[in-house]
């Protein structure tokens, strides 16, 4: 009778696959039993994996896997996959758990039950009533018709089942023949060779010797058959009978492929040999494995990797007699990939890809499974199990290899107890795999091959259980059998040296002997390295070429260690194979890591494994997420930040990280996250002041200052002091300075007593303050017994707050009776000089304590010079406030003349430039496009860590306090900032972003990774991102950053004048110019015209900018000449000669003051030349330029 389990899984079967006609009617009229019975599995499938990728295939596609699973089931029930199985098994669990999917199976129960008999029952009745129908049809026949029913039995329903792999009913109608019949045709020697082959046939997997004899026989009989001559030759060769094989495949045509394995084989170079076959044969899978057989049976197996080429094999899709060899093949080829390599590791995939081998295998036995062979093959089923413990974490697969009899027999016996010591040792079954691999210690002390494999699996145990007993065995029978460790042990021992056990292993080292003895060295070397003791650095490099390339690896990595990170780099990116995750890759990437410069080939490389699959080790990915950042390369970030959350949600780094960046790059997804962040356990102020962030910056405030609220412990002066400051002026301030009207129970009331303190409570309905304040407004008096004693006092209520109030009106009170905080200094004001008291305690409250009016006057300096301006525009802590609003104040930006950037980059006339822009570039092309309505030409280059940067700014910008700026107001620093700057900053960068999302293409160049330190700042991190965009082959920089010029010559940048006069029309490179003297900078492209006109509005008193066209003479040389045309120009149209003459010395004068001695020789001698003209004021202008040389001392 069936089990409650058997019938819930067979109703798992009949409703994946709707075989019950009822269930289809019952499903359509109760919706519920079916959402009820998909959550069943939904859970169950979560239960039978961890793995959050393969629930979602399971969960996206059910049916389509179920239905496949199904029809296997119902197929085969002795065949059924152990992953599967188990799946269904803990379905079935989930349903009997649930009361109405349970007694919907319990009233199934009879009719489940008769349908697996009845189908049992109807499958054996089958087989019977064949063999009965058989045995009447022969009986009543004569002799001929006999023969004749015989003949076709043999031809086709024998061969029929043979091919299906079903020799059971084969050999049954076998036997029938032979027990009853037999007589009938031995006298028919063509028919007794197929009744005999078809034998041989059917015993060539049950009984080795008799097939061949029955083969050997059909052949005697009926030499002439090409089948029978084929298998013939096959088994003298088996047999090592080579000349007779010869002899009888001579017969045979040279297509035949029995006959060309068998030759190619006996070839001096069957390498050769094989290479010289038709394609056709050699894409022959059959032809290959009959090939590989041969090889084995003369002992040429040396040289047999042209058999196995780098190919994906297409699997067959069903598995017969005529394609068992192709199969053979498949599961050969992967095995021979493998290398039997043994594991011990669950990470087992990376190091070695298992999946592909297993799903072979896996398809190969699930198609067994249907036939009479599902018993055979016991050697690639050991691997079968094997691959699959590993690339499926089925731990199901272990008690199956287990249960496999003659494992531990043969030639291979000691490589499956290996293979099960491994196996027993990731399944924590550590006693068994000790007991395990010591049974066969004895037995392979002679052998020094099966030595070295059994002592580099003691190394290898070793490793994975994180035990040295394994290791010190491996030591004492080394010493005890005088064994010398070989290179792969080498390998092995490298692998587990630590700082806990390098001395122990230094230590056991010394008494035992190596085949190379360099390689002992290097393991010295490596100790010495984890015991932070000193290096031998010449002798480990002197044998660095000596070796093997994954113990090269290992010396690389010490020698990169200890200073010699390029030589460890060279002689690492030779030997690895970038696309292959091994050992030696893993190390190379900690080459990498030490040496700056080689970060963008990191980070690359750090990439590529992870989305190939290779996300195992949290350090790497940690490693690639710092980098990313520094890119701001957000979405590859949040990838990464994703898999570490998910794989440890407790752990503060992951949370707080993964909180932060998808606040910026999905800051809609925050709300999933509110209630983990309320309940996070914060260790540190920087975390909790981060996540607040976060969630503040992104319009979650009611989060975030829940958030600060419910730690104020972790470090408590701080964080009441954030709390304080957010509340005062950050994004949290409406919610903690909220007023209510009325005082309820579980508010806050302030009250301020008759002589003028105050102080909040909390309003509780058993407090005397708190009954008299109930449904109390503000300015409203009370009179209440505070101390519990007789007398009453009045008081006034202030107002109704939250709890959050409270926090900041007990800091308040803190810092009043305390002198304040570390923050927050102790304020004492002398009442008799209070300014000056006030001035003082400033002072001192500045952090680097240096005279407040002094650093300001410096500033101003600063501003007024030109030395700092727009480069101000990345500072550190401010990237756009104030000194955005300073670019349209009156500080002078020195930006490199047109004509000299053309002089030095003439290939900026070409058509496929590209131009690069950093902040100061970006902001000006803006500013300009939004006030005169501009489109450009280009599309312009912008690193995506400016356009990141200025999105978290313009977060936070509205919470910004400038004092700076409001300096600046007062001097009139800003005197243009209210033409050109809308009063909402917020918004005005909001469209700065969207702009640049237009008109730029935002890019990640890992090649800033090589200039980026970690301890960058982000004002550093903007600069190298930025320049190493014009490292790239005709990409130039627009800005006008006054520190660029420093970089001119050498580097491709420009002003965002000179792109306007390079790209854009006349008309608008010339209001762009305008524009910029507006904006006070220096060194532009101003022309005679615009010299003329706008002296002549200084002489008519009208708005002019000769003061800055003056300026700018000093700096541009250019300029000189445009000066000198001008100057007749308005010499001749001038009616205030006093000006006019004052106006063009003076200007003159400053176009002179940089020239050096040997150019203004120069240009005064072209000048006489030129004013021996007697036309119109070309002796005024001599004379003024005579006054302006006087002028300068020249």
């Amino acid at each position: 009778m069936m089990g409650i389990d058997d019938i819930a899984i067979s109703f798992v079967v009949s409703y994946i696959a709707g075989s019950i006609p009822t269930f289809k009617d019952y499903f359509a009229n109760n919706t519920d039993l079916k959402g009820r019975i998909d959550k069943c599995y939904d859970r169950a499938v979560e239960k039978w994996t961890q793995s959050f990728e393969l629930q979602n295939v399971m969960k996206d596609s059910p049916y389509q896997h179920l239905n496949d699973l199904c029809a296997y089931i119902q197929n085969s029930p002795e065949g059924k996959h152990p992953r599967h199985n188990e799946l269904m098994q803990i379905w079935a669990n989930e349903l009997r758990n649930d009361e109405l999917c349970y007694n919907f199976i319990i009233e199934q129960k009879e009719s489940l039950t008769h349908q697996k008999l009845d189908k049992q029952e109807k499958h054996l009745n089958k087989l019977e009533e064949m063999l009965s129908t058989l045995s009447s049809e022969m009986k009543g026949k004569n002799k001929n018709e006999l023969k004749n029913f015989i003949e076709t039995l043999l031809k086709e329903n024998i061969s029929e089942l043979i091919e299906h792999l079903h020799y059971n009913e084969a050999n049954k109608i076998i036997q029938i023949i032979e027990d009853s019949y037999l007589s009938a045709i031995k006298d028919d020697p063509i028919l007794f060779s197929e009744f005999e082959y078809r034998k041989g046939q059917i015993l060539g997997s049950f009984n080795l010797k008799e097939s061949i004899s029955c083969l050997h026989h059909s052949y005697e009989l009926y030499p002439k058959s090409k089948q029978f001559a084929r298998a013939e030759a096959w088994n003298l060769f088996s047999q090592k009978k080579i000349e007779e094989a010869k002899k009888v495949i001579s017969d045979l045509s040279d297509k035949d492929t029995t006959k060309q394995a068998i030759l190619i084989s006996l070839n001096k170079t069957p390498k050769e040999a094989y290479i010289s076959c038709p394609d056709d044969l050699k894409n022959d899978y059959s032809f290959r494995q009959l090939l590989l057989q041969a090889l084995q049976n003369i002992g040429k197996m040396d040289d047999i990797d042209f058999l196995f080429p780098e190919e994906e094999l297409t699997l067959p899709k069903d598995l017969n007699h005529s394609n068992l060899n192709a199969w053979f093949y498949i599961l050969n080829y992967h095995r021979m990939k493998i290398k039997d390599a043994i594991i011990f590791t669950r990470q087992a995939p990376i190091i070695i890809d298992f999946h592909k081998g297993y799903e072979a295998y896996d398809k190969f036995f699930t198609l067994l499974a249907k036939t009479d062979l599902c018993t055979q093959f016991k050697g690639f089923r050991a691997f079968y199990c094997y691959w699959g413990f590993f690339s499926e974490n089925d731990e199901t697969l272990l008690a199956e290899y287990q249960n496999i009899d003659g494992l531990k027999q043969g030639a291979q016996k000691y490589l499956f107890v290996l293979i099960e010591s491994a196996m027993l040792l990731v399944a924590k079954r550590e006693q068994e795999a000790f007991a395990t691999i010591v049974s066969i210690k004895n037995d392979i002390e002679k052998d020094d091959v099966l030595m070295s494999s059994y002592t580099n699996c003691l190394v290898l145990m070793s490793l994975y259980s994180s035990s040295l007993m394994y290791l010190n065995l491996m030591f004492d029978i080394c010493k005890e059998v005088k064994h010398k460790i070989d290179t792969e042990t080498t390998k092995s021992i490298a692998m587990i040296v630590s700082g806990q056990n390098a001395a122990d292993i230094k230590s056991a080292l010394q008494a035992i002997d190596f085949v190379n003895p360099i390689e002992k060295n290097l393991l010295v070397q490596l100790c010495n390295y984890m015991l932070n003791i000193n290096v031998n650095l010449d002798s480990l490099t002197d044998c660095m070429d000596k070796i093997d390339d994954t113990l090269l690896a290992f010396g690389a990595m010490i020698l990169s260690a200890n200073g010699k990170d390029e030589y460890a780099y060279n002689i690492l990116n030779s030997k690895i194979d970038k696309d292959k995750i091994d050992l030696k890759q893993r190390i190379f990437l900690d080459v990498l890591t030490r040496n700056k410069t080689h970060h963008p080939e990191l980070y690359r490389l750090l990439q590529k494994n992870r989305k190939n699959g290779f996300d195992k080790e949290d350090i790497l990915l940690v490693n690639e997420f710092n980098l990313a950042l520094k890119l701001a390369d957000m979405s590859n970030a949040l990838e990464i930040i994703t898999i570490l959350y998910k794989r440890h949600p407790e752990h503060e780094f992951e949370f707080v990280n993964m909180i932060t960046v998808l606040g910026q790059v999905n800051p809609e997804e925050l709300a999933a996250y509110e209630k983990e962040a309320l309940a996070f356990e914060y260790t540190s102020y920087q975390a909790l002041a981060t996540t607040y962030k976060a969630f503040a910056s992104n319009n979650y405030a009611e989060t975030a200052v829940e958030i600060l609220y419910k730690n104020l412990q972790i470090d408590e002066e701080r964080v009441k002091t954030f709390f304080y400051l957010e509340s005062t002026m950050g994004p949290i301030h409406d919610i903690v300075n909220k007023q209510y009207e009325k005082a309820e129970i579980g508010q806050y009331v302030l009250i301020e007593y008759a002589n003028g303190d105050r102080k909040v409570y909390r309003i509780t309905s058993d407090s005397p303050l708190g009954i008299a304040v109930i449904g109390k407004k503000a300015n409203d008096i009370v009179e209440v017994n505070l101390d519990y004693s007789r007398r009453k006092r009045k008081v006034k209520v202030i107002g109704i707050f939250t709890k959050y109030f409270k926090v900041i009106s007990d800091f308040m009170l803190e810092m009043r009776e305390t002198g304040g905080n570390a923050t927050f200094k102790p304020m004492t004001i002398d009442m008799e000089h209070p300014l000056k008291s006030l001035e003082d305690t400033i002072n001192k409250m500045d952090p680097d304590n240096k005279d407040r009016k002094k650093r300001l006057s410096e500033a101003l300096q600063h501003y007024a010079d030109g030395s700092v301006c727009l480069l101000n525009l990345v500072s550190d802590n401010d990237i756009v406030g104030t000194n955005y609003k300073l670019l349209f104040s009156q500080f002078k930006v020195y930006v490199l003349p047109v004509k000299t950037t053309e002089q030095l980059f003439p290939i900026l006339r070409e058509d496929d430039i590209q131009f690069v822009l950093d902040l100061p570039g970006l902001i000006m092309l803006f500013e300009f496009s939004q006030k005169y309505n501009v489109s450009y030409h280009s599309k312009f280059i912008l690193p995506k860590f400016t356009y990141e940067y200025l999105k978290r700014y313009q977060k936070t910008v509205k919470y910004n306090i400038d004092p700076s700026y409001y300096e600046a107001f007062k001097s009139g620093n800003i005197k243009l900032y209210s033409k050109f700057y809308d009063a909402d900053l917020e918004q005005r960068i909001q469209e700065l972003i969207a702009w640049a999302e237009k008109n730029c293409e935002l890019r990640v160049d890992e090649t800033a990774l090589a200039v980026a330190d970690g301890d960058r700042s982000d004002h550093q991190l903007l600069f190298s991102n930025t320049m190493t965009q014009i490292l790239k082959s005709k990409n130039f920089l627009i800005t006008d950053d006054t520190n660029m010029r420093n970089f001119v010559n050498d580097m491709p940048i420009l002003s965002t004048e000179s792109y306007m006069y390079f790209k854009e029309s006349e008309e608008i490179a010339k209001k762009y110019t305008e524009y910029l003297l507006e904006c006070g900078f220096i060194g532009l492209n101003i022309d005679r015209n615009y010299i003329f006109s706008e002296y002549m509005k200084l002489e008519h008193n009208t708005e002019n900018h000769w003061l800055a066209i003056t300026m700018n003479a000093e700096r541009n040389p250019f300029m000189f000449t445009e000066a000198m045309n001008a100057g007749i120009m308005i010499i001749r149209s001038s009616l205030n000669f006093g000006l006019m003459r004052m106006s063009l010395t003076n200007l003159f004068a400053m176009s002179m003051t940089r020239m050096s001695t040997e150019l203004l020789n120069n240009i005064w001698q072209q000048a006489q030349i030129f004013f021996k003209s007697q036309m119109q004021g070309f002796r005024i202008l001599k004379e003024c330029l005579m006054d302006a040389r006087q002028i300068v001392g020249r």
